[in-house]
């Protein structure tokens, strides 16, 4: 398994979600412990010390993800996506090359489907839409989405990353993805469709230490690697 270099950013937490293409180990199920301090309610299982450490060690920055298969997935003149031919077979090796092909496959298909356009930076945006920054009157902090050909990046302002957190912890030990995405604002497609019990209240967690009182940021690739930090 490919270890990503230490992220050089702290305030950077990562969440990896069992089901994803890249090579992680196996997770035990989680204890059965008693909820941490929060005042949300929370109905879910916590995860062992030892379990959050795995999840959190692996992938510290998503941005060296990315930089690494960055090169390797070109934009064409028609405004799709092509991975490299000449690709090293140690990037291939790494990563899982034929579930990333089928990835572009769908990103391509939903382009082309719905007229999307994507920028230099390789920015998928809707013309059909306002992608413009969302503020909140009544709240401080950006509530907005970008969507790239590894994944999204979503920003809730003060008010909905509280919401989202009491959502998320409500929610109970489920496992599907189903309601995570719907309560931070993304599209389930492309995702994993479960996860190991005690994501949410991870995910919770996370959103909760990061939000500085103008809500959070958040990274997820599309396979399903998770990063959260403050706006």
């Amino acid at each position: 398994m490919k270890i990503l270099p230490t992220a050089k950013k702290a305030f950077l937490v990562t969440i990896v979600f069992s089901m994803m293409v890249l090579l992680l180990p196996n997770y035990s199920k989680a204890a059965e412990n008693p909820s941490l301090n929060n005042n949300q309610p929370n109905t879910d299982i916590p995860l062992t010390e030892n379990e959050e450490l795995i999840l959190t060690q692996e992938y510290e920055n998503i941005d060296d993800w990315i930089n690494i298969l960055d090169p390797y997935v070109n934009l064409t003149k028609d405004g799709t996506f092509k991975l490299d031919p000449n690709t090293p077979a140690s990037i291939k090796e790494s990563y899982d090359w034929d579930a990333l092909q089928e990835h572009i496959n769908q990103l391509n298909s939903e382009i082309i489907t719905n007229n999307l356009n994507v920028t230099k930076n390789k920015e998928i945006v809707d013309p059909s839409k306002n992608n413009s920054i969302l503020l909140a009157s009544s709240s401080i902090g950006v509530t907005k989405t970008q969507k790239y050909w590894w994944g999204y990046t979503r920003w809730l302002n003060n008010t909905d990353t509280k919401n989202a957190i009491k959502n998320l912890r409500m929610a109970g030990n489920i496992t599907s993805t189903s309601k995570l995405f719907k309560y931070i604002g993304l599209p389930i497609a492309g995702f994993s469709a479960t996860v190991m019990g005690g994501y949410y209240k991870l995910v919770a967690n996370r959103m909760e230490s990061h939000n500085k009182g103008k809500g959070v940021k958040l990274s997820v690739t599309w396979a399903a690697v998770f990063t959260v930090s403050s706006q």
